[in-house]
């Protein structure tokens, strides 16, 4: 009889399935463990990360607080927990979640750019610059938080190293990066090739995102969905929630004849309640970029 494998070798074996976007077998395989009695604080932090990408806040809450239990001072287990925080409304606990995440790993670029996400939210716009650019000074390279300076201190018209930014940003726009929002740059880009291909990015990347949520993350469902003789129809957002677009998009989805669609939505941000949920057969979240997973 071939040995059982161990824990560390299932744990593993789950961060692929993480990482390959296949949710729904990461957070049971992460399950299996904390069952097993492997109840680390990585374990409880990636399971955290994966329920909150498949839209359980309450259990991402809970899984962060064990991880925390178990080793207090885990950066990423603070920073998971800021996210289901900020994704239940809870504003300053979350933005505090973050503030004790970057304390313990101040170069935690994920964690300031959370932070400066709350803090925008909040209409802290010069705290969030800060925050921003703090993630920026941690990872050069990330994209997101490069958006959010651009698009932040434009509101606040601080020009001081704004170009340099915009260069950075255009550097990863060639470098075919999805993660730069077209948004950021309407009111400062001269060139319409540069948004096109911004733009171009942008949806090659959800798309990609998506196809793997969808054939991984959503398990038995989706051979049934493939195979029950409906169309697909997806809708990709980040304002399902109490928002204009999530309100005034409703009436379109319920015009669609579900005995021949079925209607999917892709949440590029953690929502708390869709407001068109009658509507939807799925939500899926896509929100990749701002969890941590533990290797």
């Amino acid at each position: 009889m071939a040995p059982a494998p161990d824990p560390q070798s299932q744990f593993l074996q789950a961060v692929q399935l993480h990482q390959r976007g296949d949710l729904r077998r990461a957070s049971d395989a992460y399950e299996a463990l904390v069952a097993a009695g492997f109840r680390t604080a990585d374990v409880a932090s990636n399971l955290s990360a994966v329920r909150l990408q498949l839209g359980d806040v309450e259990g991402s809450e809970r899984n962060a607080r064990r991880a925390l239990q178990a080793q207090p001072c885990h950066p990423n287990a603070w920073n998971h927990l800021g996210l289901a925080l900020k994704a239940r409304g809870a504003g300053p606990k979350a933005a505090a979640a973050f503030r004790r995440c970057v304390t313990i790993e101040p170069r935690h670029d994920m964690a300031w750019y959370n932070l400066a996400e709350v803090l925008a939210a909040a209409e802290d716009t010069p705290g969030a610059v800060e925050a921003y650019a703090r993630a920026v000074a941690a990872d050069p390279g990330n994209a997101l938080a490069l958006v959010g300076l651009v698009h932040r201190k434009q509101q606040l018209a601080s020009w001081d190293g704004l170009d340099e930014a915009l260069s950075r940003l255009s550097a990863a726009i060639r470098a075919g990066d999805g993660r730069v929002d077209p948004f950021a740059l309407l009111f400062c880009c001269t060139d319409p090739g540069e948004l096109q291909r911004a733009a171009r990015n942008k949806a090659a990347a959800i798309e990609a995102q998506a196809t793997a949520l969808y054939s991984g993350a959503m398990g038995e469902g989706a051979s049934r969905s493939r195979t029950d003789g409906r169309i697909r129809v997806g809708y990709v957002s980040a304002n399902f929630n109490d928002h204009a677009v999530g309100t005034l998009i409703c009436q379109l989805l319920e015009a669609h004849d579900r005995s021949r669609f079925q209607v999917h939505a892709v949440a590029c941000l953690a929502i708390e309640r869709v407001v068109a949920v009658a509507a939807i057969d799925d939500v899926v979240l896509s929100i990749a970029g701002q969890v941590v997973v533990e290797v």
